[in-house]
């Protein structure tokens, strides 16, 4: 375990959790239907880095929890794999998955905010902030397909 990357993993976190709290704290449901999306676009981002990024500070609480090693494949692996191991194969991709997902997600939200009128010029930037999130992974992923 490296003590100042997995604190830096869960300072990320704690930063969204922070941004959330800080987002929603007058008027719980009405800031939470009118600026959920800039949340997701905005804020969800900085847990996304440091739960993405876990495997790699806690190997031993990985590799105990999974019963091998997050850099093999699976329990019948004996073997180290570089080329593509378990943290990236399985869990990288996925939450990425997920993340993007739940950005489109909130661009959708933040559209049907937008359309409605309400809390209309963060819902718009959610929108654009949003939309750049989603092109700027494409094009990642265009450059750098191993590491995205």
């Amino acid at each position: 375990m490296v003590l100042s990357k997995t604190l830096f993993c869960f300072t990320m976190m704690a930063i969204s959790v922070v941004a959330g709290y800080f987002l929603f704290r007058k008027n719980p449901r009405e800031s939470l239907i009118s600026r959920g999306p800039l949340f997701i676009v905005c804020f969800l981002v900085f847990f996304y880095v440091g739960f993405a990024q876990l495997p790699m500070w806690l190997p031993d609480l990985f590799g105990h929890f999974l019963g091998h090693s997050i850099f093999s494949d699976s329990p019948g692996d004996n073997f180290i794999r570089l080329d593509r191991p378990w943290w990236l194969n399985r869990w990288l991709s996925t939450v990425r998955v997920v993340y993007l997902w739940i950005v489109l997600a909130g661009i959708a939200w933040a559209l049907v905010n937008v359309l409605q009128r309400r809390a209309w010029k963060l819902n718009a930037l959610s929108v654009i902030v949003g939309f750049l999130v989603e092109v700027a992974h494409s094009y990642l992923r265009g450059c750098f397909p191993i590491c995205l």
